[in-house]
């Protein structure tokens, strides 16, 4: 058996983090758009949507919903659910 490519790693992480993010009660999609990047889209109180990718970043695969250097959480992490959850809100 071959190893998962980038994209399906990127696919499983995103996967797992839509599960997590739907147990703690988040209104989530997975969004898998042909011309785009895949996203986890988080629906906020307002109306509108946090959108999550993964990507690797210095070597180690991690959630990035923006440009700011505290909006990313590393997969894996215990809390990375929670912490989006809360970005969301």
């Amino acid at each position: 058996m071959t190893a998962p490519s980038e994209a399906q790693q990127q696919y499983l992480h995103l996967t797992r983090l839509a599960w997590g993010l739907r147990m703690l009660g988040a209104d989530v999609v997975l969004d898998l758009a042909p011309t785009a990047e895949p996203v986890v889209a988080v629906r906020r109180a307002a109306g509108d949507r946090l959108r999550v990718t993964a990507m690797i970043r210095s070597g180690r695969w991690m959630y990035v919903w923006g440009r700011g250097r505290t909006q990313c959480a590393g997969v894996g992490e215990d809390d990375a659910a929670r912490v989006i959850r809360k970005a969301a809100r």
